[in-house]
């Protein structure tokens, strides 16, 4: 009987093992999904940015150049 016990807390503890490593595996990944995203979006966001400053640099520089002219 003892020996049966043991088997199964064993079997329990073994279960109860391979479903966190599951759980943290998923967690990994759902993580790495995160930061891609977030990277993802950074990046588009910063390239809107230097696109907006850009143009605003170079109005800047029109409106300098025609005020120049005038």
């Amino acid at each position: 009987m003892k020996v049966t016990e043991l088997q199964n807390e064993y079997q329990a503890a073994k279960n109860i093992a391979h479903r966190y490593k599951l759980w943290a595996d998923e967690r990994e990944q759902h993580l790495q999904r995160e930061w891609q995203r977030n990277v993802v979006g950074f990046q588009k966001v910063l390239q809107e940015v230097e696109a907006k400053s850009q143009a605003a640099l170079d109005d800047s520089a029109l409106t300098k150049q025609l005020d120049e002219e005038i």
